[in-house]
């Protein structure tokens, strides 16, 4: 990975030019520096201004000072930084060779990743529901494999080898009708088998094992209803066992302070990489689900390349 070898060749060659005399002058010519650069988006982008584009989860795209993770074949990770425009390497990267097949894996966000197999996803309790947290908690992964081509650089930019999102997202839009109509949403709490445990991700099974279980996830919006419907975004982790989900929701309407739960939620599974919309009323303290819809994360968008780094 480290440009080491062709040092070793040129120290090598000054030395012999100095030691002894070659009568037909074929030195041995030092090895091409292979610079490797990456060109990445995350699937199902288009163009926006901000990470999340509008109210839009799938709208998401890398911003500058965004950092990712990225091992090829069998090297440590390399940390490359986004500086607006191009990502650059924490130290020198090169390419191995220039003709063989190499594999590249790469994540987001960036960790001190001690192997492929046991990188540290983010912290799913730091979220407070707002489109903000998502890229605090969002975990990407991308794999393309390729040859150096024309210019060295690693392509994450297509339907197959673009960033993807491996954790489930629930969107929660709260209707701003009977009882919510001048309410004040003060915490929102889902509950469900291990969805928001330590987990880390591995890109040879893809199984995240789990540590010091956890089932709930509290965020605490604080959130005046009588400017109409609301809605948050939560991360949380795959789950494929089918117990129940509960969800509650504590309100406040004046100096009332109320509880409305359920633990018929309409989904009792999450899937990695798609999101689960759910909307809500609460009528007479009752929570009712009025609406649902489970689709891709990444949505049905058309694929435009975003972010180009192909020469330094």
């Amino acid at each position: 990975m480290k440009h080491k070898h062709i040092i070793a060749c040129l120290c090598y060659s000054l030395t012999c030019m100095a030691s002894c005399q070659v009568e037909n002058n074929e030195l041995p010519l030092p090895t091409a520096e292979l610079s490797m650069h990456i060109v990445a988006q995350i699937e199902g982008t288009a163009p926006v201004k901000s990470r999340y584009g509008g109210d839009s989860p799938t709208l998401a795209t890398f911003q500058q000072k965004d950092s990712i993770g990225i091992f090829v074949d069998k090297e440590p990770v390399v940390r490359w930084e986004y500086n607006g425009e191009l990502w650059i390497p924490e130290e020198k990267v090169y390419w191995p060779d220039k003709d063989s097949l190499h594999t590249f894996r790469a994540f987001y966000p960036y960790s001190k990743a001690t192997s492929n197999t046991n990188i540290p996803m983010p912290n799913l309790k730091q979220q407070d529901g707002t489109m903000e947290s998502l890229s605090r908690c969002d975990f990407l992964i991308a794999t393309t494999q390729q040859k150096y081509g024309d210019n060295g650089v690693v392509n994450f930019n297509t339907d197959s080898t673009s960033f993807k999102h491996v954790s489930s997202l629930v969107q929660l839009k709260f209707m701003a009708i009977e009882d919510l109509a001048n309410a004040t949403l003060n915490k929102i709490t889902i509950v469900g088998y291990n969805i928001t445990t330590p987990t880390t991700y591995s890109f040879n099974d893809k199984v995240e094992p789990y540590t010091n279980h956890s089932d709930t996830l509290t965020i605490s919006p604080n959130k005046s209803m009588t400017q109409g419907n609301a809605t948050f975004y939560l991360i949380v982790n795959e789950k494929k066992d089918t117990s129940a989900v509960t969800l509650s929701i504590e309100y406040s309407i004046g100096n009332q302070t109320y509880l409305a739960e359920t633990t018929d939620f309409p989904y009792k599974t999450f899937t990695g990489g798609m999101q689960q919309n759910v909307q809500i009323t609460i009528r007479n303290k009752t929570l009712s689900i009025t609406g649902t819809k489970i689709i891709p994360w990444d949505g049905d968008y058309e694929f435009e390349e975003i972010i180009i780094d192909v020469e330094e």
